[in-house]
């Protein structure tokens, strides 16, 4: 069973609301404890709702996506890498963070995005502003019990992508909502039937 949060910055409050009940019913004398997810970020470790999804729940593991690893500025604007870490909610507890490229850079646009498919592999898009972006997806399905991911580059999915959403719609199908260019270009889409390995937009065919 998958599901997406539509942004991460409604996690915390997701998380607070459901460990509050519980610990009201198991054990009243506790207060309940927001757990920050990343450490070493920057000034932007996530974009606004423009961009997402930012997790993706799979097989009783919530899976986040962020920039971090950065060094302290002064400005807050430091050079981070897309990163990858995994929350346990039956043990309340985090993985280590996994670096998903090697480029770091100052553009908060980088922001990556995350969304799993249907046959529970998980998909990750980072570096996109004007560009085309890198695409990873996991050389495995994702399934309960997995502690490590390999990933492998997949061929880009459009020339050029800005603020990209990535739905599941109608008939299994993934869509990917964009802007061309830049902040003024225009809104477009392209559709994977295929589980993201290749994308068609609404000129090269129809769906």
């Amino acid at each position: 069973m998958r599901s997406s949060l539509l942004s991460i910055i409604i996690l915390p409050l997701i998380l607070s609301d459901c460990f509050v009940k519980k610990a009201q019913a198991e054990e009243p004398s506790k207060t309940a404890e927001i757990l920050p997810f990343g450490e070493d970020g920057k000034f932007k470790m996530l974009y606004d709702c423009r961009q997402r999804p930012q997790s993706v729940f799979l097989n009783d593991k919530l899976y986040i996506v962020y920039n971090g690893d950065a060094k302290p500025t002064k400005n807050g604007k430091a050079k981070a890498y897309p990163s990858l870490i995994t929350y346990n909610p039956k043990n309340r507890s985090f993985s280590k963070p996994v670096r998903l490229g090697q480029k770091s850079s100052s553009d908060h646009h980088y922001s990556p995005i995350i969304w799993a498919d249907g046959d529970d592999s998980l998909h990750v898009l980072f570096g996109c502003h004007k560009t085309p972006g890198t695409h990873l997806i996991s050389k495995h399905p994702v399934q309960k019990g997995t502690s490590e991911i390999s990933w492998k580059k997949m061929p880009q999915i459009a020339p050029k992508l800005s603020y990209p959403t990535v739905y599941r719609i109608h008939g299994d199908k993934e869509m990917i909502y964009y802007r061309t260019d830049g902040h003024t270009s225009s809104w477009t889409y392209r559709i994977s039937a295929d589980n993201g390995k290749t994308w068609t937009g609404p000129q090269e065919g129809r769906h």
